[in-house]
């Protein structure tokens, strides 16, 4: 994991599968709120399970439910190690 933004901050798109990160930052209005319809909010879990190369999609796991974000929606969200 080489895209560490400043103080140990991370890409969603960018992260190894497997990692448990912690939703730090999240940008935009409507953007937030089809995260918050997924149950992602700053500070939720989730857990990356696997991303799709060749600009595919990254698999998360929120909740007990899983998602597949696009490569686009994955780079708006910054996480944190837990």
């Amino acid at each position: 994991m080489n895209n560490n933004l400043e103080g140990g901050v991370y890409i969603l798109d960018k992260v190894k599968p497997g990692d448990y990160k912690v939703v730090d930052f999240i940008g935009g209005y409507r953007f937030k709120q089809k995260l918050s319809d997924m149950g992602m909010y700053p500070g939720t879990v989730i857990k990356v399970i696997s991303s799709a190369p060749f600009g595919g999609p990254v698999r998360i796991i929120v909740k007990g439910a899983i998602y597949a974000l696009g490569r686009g929606m994955a780079s708006r969200i910054y996480v944190k190690k837990l």
